[in-house]
């Protein structure tokens, strides 16, 4: 836009090509990841959807079609992390972007939340997150770039009611 004011013209330009990119989706078997990973598609890039579910994520990838395909992954373990990071790099050639969507979601007041439970939470949805940005960014500095998003929650900010960990 010119300036503020001017309304005329659309902030971001949403006619553009993903044709020949690899995106990686984590938890993209459902809900957010999914549509994150349709998206994608609908731009022109190949997605690796990766969740913990390898038919889940096999079943989605098959869906985007467009060569996408499933990665079974456990974002929590740096083993599981590595292994599908190279796995979707033999397959594509390389990582252009990476989506962090996957989480999990404990559901219990503070004083009845299990320490497990606080535990596996933390582990998905904040070391998963670090874990894949440590792996695939690696590739990507080695490539001269990419792109990383991660998804966070509005309880990031606002206290919801049994959301604690």
């Amino acid at each position: 836009r010119k300036d503020s004011t001017d309304m005329s013209e659309p902030i971001v330009d949403l006619d553009f090509s993903l044709h020949d990119r690899t995106a990686v989706v984590t938890g993209g078997a459902s809900g957010i990841g999914a549509a994150i990973g349709s998206a994608f598609v609908s731009k022109g890039a190949r997605v690796a959807v990766v969740d913990l579910n390898q038919n889940a994520a096999q079943a989605t990838a098959d869906t985007l079609g467009h060569g996408s395909r499933g990665f079974a992954c456990d974002v929590s373990d740096p083993g599981s992390v590595t292994a599908t990071s190279d796995a979707v790099i033999d397959a594509f050639g390389g990582i252009d972007i990476l989506v962090n969507s996957a989480g999990i979601v404990v559901l219990a007041p503070a004083e009845d939340l299990s320490l497990d439970a606080w535990d596996k939470t933390i582990d998905v949805n904040l070391k998963g997150t670090f874990l894949m940005c440590q792996a695939v960014g690696r590739h990507m500095l080695e490539a001269g770039g990419g792109v990383i998003g991660n998804m966070v929650s509005q309880v990031a900010t606002v206290a919801l009611d049994q959301h604690v960990a």
